[in-house]
């Protein structure tokens, strides 16, 4: 492969950001996620609780990809919208929902840009992950009580200013901003959720609560599976993003809800390119990148892991 460039003109034009289109993509998203949300508290309340627990699904599987795995880690970079406020006032509220710590996650994806797959310095891939038993892949198209176990653990760690980890020991100092700032940010998101039930619990609508803290662990498979894809079993310690870094093809609906991250190498590229012009990046330099992974390959990529270049 030869080196895959972006002309500087067509450059320019693809870092503009366009407010319009960003607000149409989320706003869809959200009003999507939120008649689903609302249809999971009426049928619940009702004592519909079949009905209820398929729309929990849904929510879930709508809600996830407002963190990471979507449109919040776009947030995260400020590249969806000119203004850095709403960038980042949006993150945060996505993040509360989804029991992300953005804070710990801005300083994490930082380093994943800047060494990604850097062996001992980038944290955010796992050399030693396995692939999904048939028990995770269940759990995470029902209910991820792991991931449940696992956020309030942190959340309540970090509230208390506990922060562990191998990551942390070597980037999350108690002497610096950082520590103050992830905690404060754990603290928000725990409030948050207390905030939710007694509001809740003093309306007499408390169903509403138990929606809004336990659906982001309802079928995460989705956004678990697409993210495990974006580096996994490729090469680490190389510093070329179409080697450490993989694009996949997917239904367009599912582009739109994960904000097209499955133009993963083009990101790594280019990081301040808008998500929505990525897809006009790859059409520029397609053919000087592997070809893109299909969505079926990715679902066996997390079952069954192709073998790691380490």
């Amino acid at each position: 492969m030869s080196t895959a460039k972006i002309p500087n003109h067509l450059l320019k034009q693809m870092y503009v950001k366009n407010n319009l289109y960003a607000a149409f993509h989320i706003g869809f998203h959200v009003f999507v996620f939120g008649l689903f949300f609302v249809a999971s508290c009426y049928f619940l309340n009702a004592g519909y609780f079949f009905y209820g627990f398929l729309c929990l699904i849904v929510t879930g599987f709508l809600g996830n990809f407002f963190g990471w795995s979507g449109v919040g880690h776009e947030l995260l970079h400020e590249t969806v919208f000119s203004s850095k406020w709403l960038n980042r006032f949006l993150v945060k509220l996505f993040s509360v929902y989804l029991w992300n710590n953005w804070e710990y996650h801005k300083i994490s994806h930082q380093i994943h840009h800047r060494s990604t797959m850097v062996t001992g310095v980038d944290f955010e891939f796992d050399p030693n992950q396995k692939h999904l038993s048939l028990w995770d892949v269940f759990i995470s198209v029902t209910f991820n009580y792991k991931y449940l176990i696992r956020a309030l653990n942190n959340t309540v760690n970090n509230s208390l200013g506990i922060v562990k980890g191998k990551f942390s020991e070597l980037y999350i100092l108690k002497d610096d901003g950082k520590y103050s700032k992830v905690k404060r940010a754990a603290r928000t998101i725990f409030l948050s959720h207390c905030l939710v039930f007694f509001v809740t619990l003093f309306f007499d609508i408390v169903v509403v609560s138990f929606v809004f803290s336990l659906s982001p662990f309802f079928c995460n498979i989705f956004s678990r599976i697409l993210a495990i894809s974006q580096h996994f079993g490729l090469e680490s310690d190389v510093n070329d993003p179409r080697k450490t870094s993989r694009s996949l093809k997917i239904p367009g609906w599912m582009e739109f809800l994960y904000a097209n991250m499955n133009y993963h190498i083009e990101h790594h590229m280019y990081l301040g390119i808008p998500f929505y012009n990525l897809p006009r990046a790859r059409a520029v330099i397609e053919r000087d990148l592997p070809e893109a992974m299909s969505l079926k390959d990715a679902i066996y990529l997390a079952i069954n892991p192709l073998p790691s270049h380490n």
